[in-house]
């Protein structure tokens, strides 16, 4: 059975690359506004993250997400695999 993975990102490694002031401004959101956080907004959800234990967080949406080792996977039913190669192939 195939079964789509959604990414992840982990929180140590956007801490460490991106050390330089400022480069972190506007990765993440509010959810309730919908403005970018500031650099040292993200930076300290980033270390509020990593104090819940978490190691990583979803790229985007995810139902099935584990917070150690990110998206747990969706299986994908045969038909509706098949049915996305069909719409691959017609849109070339």
């Amino acid at each position: 059975m195939s079964q789509t993975i959604h990414m992840h990102a982990d929180i140590r490694g956007m801490l460490d690359h991106h050390r330089r002031k400022g480069s972190l401004k506007g990765v993440f959101k509010n959810t309730e506004t919908g403005i970018g956080l500031s650099d040292q907004e993200a930076r300290d959800y980033l270390y509020d993250c990593l104090a819940k234990g978490w190691r990583v967080l979803p790229v985007d949406g995810c139902d099935n997400f584990d917070y150690q080792t990110g998206c747990k996977g969706h299986p994908i039913d045969a038909d509706d695999n098949s049915e996305n190669k069909k719409e691959a192939t017609n849109s070339t």
